[in-house]
């Protein structure tokens, strides 16, 4: 779960960094930032869908299994 954090965290600082960084430029055209609204929509799914894939393998029916594996905080 941490990892997945981690993950979000840097993904979500580079995106800020590189949207700040054309917008500096000002190179982006009209297609690209739908390209890039997509491309973001897409990694925001997909780190979603793993922080749930996580909820639901540690759910309570599972922790009996993994007791000696989950760390909580």
């Amino acid at each position: 779960m941490s990892e997945s954090r981690q993950t979000f965290a840097n993904v979500t600082w580079a995106t800020v960094g590189w949207t700040a960084k054309m917008c500096h430029v000002k190179v982006l055209t009209t297609a690209q930032v739908m390209v890039y609204a997509a491309a973001m929509t897409h990694v925001f799914a997909t780190l979603y869908g793993m922080v749930q894939l996580a909820v639901c393998q540690t759910a309570p029916v599972s922790i009996p299994v993994q007791e000696g594996r989950l760390h909580f905080t």
